[in-house]
């Protein structure tokens, strides 16, 4: 038993350690104590970071420390515990669990923790103050008067506000589909798990990467790094980059809400750069790219797509430009931020991710978020396959972070996605095995919340898995939740697809908002869409094609469904969710596993039903697979490849658990 620790900064380094080595050292108090955790602090209330660490624990319940590191201790050292008293006792109190009879239901002990006095201490009454000495015995007497509620306390101080699109929403019947919307887009907070609160405010002096399945929050996370590092560290230079231009409000939007729900101030814009990775041909600010800046700064040729793709004549457009630019400055670059915060890693060249440590300061801080199951590229390299040994701070577990539950996604939607992506009930060629891609290392199904039900999970083994939280079966929603539909012919698709877009609308109360359309590719974005687009015009529904007639590639409009590709909607989400034309991308002889991989990325995009749907033989056989996994019950049950099998197969997250 002992006290887990979440390591934040707070400036004050030696108290810090000191009061740290006494929770690791003491086996009879158990919790968590986090270091300059920031996101207790009420908004407008806040003078800067208050609090320098706070404990949750079983036996103490709730302390919070303020650390003294000169050896005198101020004289208004019980005025600054008054107020982090009545900030903390502000927050909790918005908490209705945590009340009894409108009054606080726990204790609020705060403390100062002053190990370099070399005076003895004289605590005021009612405000203690202790040394190394003397800590031990401050905390004896304390203790949490209702243990029944700890797990309510720690929820409470894991909980974060959420960035909410306030969009007047029209009147619709209780329990329709329409009023599940309205709750999602309502819903105010996010709880944190300890994980991610540890991928968050742990940053170390080198590079760091953070992993998860999609809906485990990667892109909150980061956005709450961006935030907390800016409140930190003012003076920093952060970039923030991304592949879609049209994430750029939304980063923008929760950085702004979670760097001012800590300081109770506005970012400084001009300290904080948020962009895409490449860039476009208009100029700076709102469509300036990170790759575009590199080529700025350094005076390199920067190549547009259309002028990479006239010039270069490559498949690999954006890491060919980046292997240029970095060519033409013999792999150096003007360094110019403190810190790089890169999402969505896998679509990106390795080209890409050195440019990006070029540009830092010394101890190039970069940090980069991936899902190698959503990616249209091969699999991530190792660390040190694209920096070379990279220099991890003192605090090596918080390099390479895994984000093993995913809070945002039907259970059921992303069981079955994964399954599809893996090929778990693939029918193989002659001569194959059904699997397309694998986990390399077996512990990262343990890292990915999965839970052996049966067998062994081990090389060449047979084993039934499965997710955490579990899909329930006896819930009659699940056939609601995901529908597979295979038609005849493409016109008997479209007239489906917008014939339940107007069911929606107009039955059960979904706003045309709620409503994404996910198209393979460009050329079906742009062309093949186009008579599905007549008829939604034909019923005069609101629609809008993302890049194509919205001049900042904006995804949502107030009142349309947006029709987007799949690169465009990768970092976004909506309630209802329709993967058109999926056999285009299902069966094939090449990639089979990155074609998968669409269904994998396209599918997790709903935060509660997805309609996958497409026309001919090829739908015919994937919505055969899709009843053999149902039937399974969402359980994997499958032989493990062998090693020799393995490595023939497209292997992601490969350095899992290692």
């Amino acid at each position: 038993m002992a006290v887990k620790i979440i390591n934040g900064y707070t400036g004050k380094p030696v108290a810090c350690q000191k009061l740290k080595a006494f929770f690791l050292n003491n086996d009879g108090i158990s919790g968590c104590l986090y270091v300059g955790y920031p996101f207790i602090y009420p908004l407008a209330m806040t003078k800067g970071n208050l609090i320098d660490c706070l404990l949750i624990s079983p036996e103490k319940g709730f302390v919070a420390f303020n650390l003294i590191e000169q050896e005198t201790v101020p004289s208004d050292y019980a005025a600054k515990q008054d107020e982090i008293y009545q900030m903390i006792e502000w927050n909790l109190k918005s908490f209705g669990s945590l009340l009894r009879k409108r009054k606080l239901a726990v204790d609020i002990n705060i403390v100062t923790f002053a190990p370099n006095a070399d005076a003895e201490l004289l605590p005021e009454e009612d405000h203690p103050l202790c040394n190394e000495q003397t800590l031990g015995a401050t905390l004896g007497d304390m203790s949490l008067s209702k243990p029944e509620l700890c797990d309510e306390i720690s929820i409470a101080v894991r909980t974060i506000g959420k960035y909410v699109r306030v969009i007047e929403r029209k009147p619709v019947m209780p329990g329709c589909k329409g009023a599940y919307c309205a709750e999602l887009e309502k819903k105010p907070v996010f709880v944190l798990d300890h994980v991610q609160i540890k991928a968050a405010l742990e940053t170390v002096e080198g590079v760091q990467r953070i992993r998860g399945l999609s809906g485990a929050g990667k892109s909150t996370v980061l956005a709450l790094k961006a935030a907390y590092i800016h409140a930190c560290h003012p003076e920093w230079k952060i970039g923030v980059t991304f592949c879609a231009f049209s994430s750029r409000e939304r980063y923008r939007s929760e950085i702004n809400l979670f760097y001012r729900k800590q300081t109770g101030l506005i970012p400084n814009w001009d300290n904080i750069t948020i962009c895409m990775a490449w860039g476009s041909k208009k100029g700076k600010n709102e469509t300036e790219g990170m790759y575009q800046i590199f080529t700025s700064v350094n005076s390199a040729k920067f190549y547009d797509h259309d002028s990479a793709e006239k010039e270069l004549g490559l498949t690999e457009l954006f890491g060919e430009a980046c292997e240029r630019a970095l060519y033409d400055v013999d792999y150096k670059s003007k360094e110019i931020f403190d810190i790089i915060i890169l999402d969505e890693a896998q679509e990106f060249p390795e080209s890409f991710l050195r440019m990006c440590h070029a540009m830092l300061r010394e101890p190039k801080r970069l940090v980069y978020a991936y899902d190698d199951m959503q990616g249209s590229r091969a699999p991530m390299l190792p660390h040190e396959d694209i920096f070379g040994k990279p220099v991890a701070g003192v605090r090596e577990d918080s390099a390479d972070i895994t984000l093993d539950r995913c809070y945002e996604r039907p259970p059921a939607i992303l069981s079955m996605a994964h399954a599809l992506a893996l090929g778990i009930y693939r029918k193989p060629p002659r001569g194959e095995i059904n699997l397309v891609q694998m986990f390399e290392n077996i512990e990262a199904w343990n890292e990915f919340g999965y839970e052996v039900l049966e067998g062994c999970l081990d090389y060449g083994n047979h084993v039934v898995m499965g997710k955490q939280p579990p899909v329930q079966l006896d819930d009659k929603r699940i056939d609601d939740q995901i529908v597979f539909k295979s038609f005849k012919s493409q016109e008997e698709h479209d007239t489906w697809v917008v014939q339940e877009i107007k069911r929606n609308m107009i039955i059960n109360g979904i706003q045309a908002r709620d409503i994404m359309v996910v198209v393979p590719g460009l050329q079906l974005l742009y062309y093949g869409s186009a008579k599905m687009r007549n008829m939604l015009n034909d019923e005069m529904i609101p629609y809008h094609v993302v890049g194509l007639n919205d001049d900042e590639d904006e995804l949502w409009s107030k009142e349309a469904v947006a029709i987007s590709s799949l690169f465009e909607a990768r970092s976004h989400v909506a309630p209802m969710v329709y993967v058109v034309e999926a056999h285009s991308k299902f069966f094939t002889k090449y990639d089979a596993a990155l074609v998968r991989n669409f269904l994998y990325v396209a599918m997790t995009k709903s935060t509660a039903w997805v309609r996958v749907v497409g026309f001919g033989e090829d739908m015919d056989g994937l919505v055969e697979e899709y009843e053999r996994i149902k039937s399974k019950g969402f359980l994997f049950d499958f032989v493990y490849p062998t090693r020799q099998q393995l490595s023939k197969l497209r292997k992601v997250f490969r350095e899992a658990g290692e």
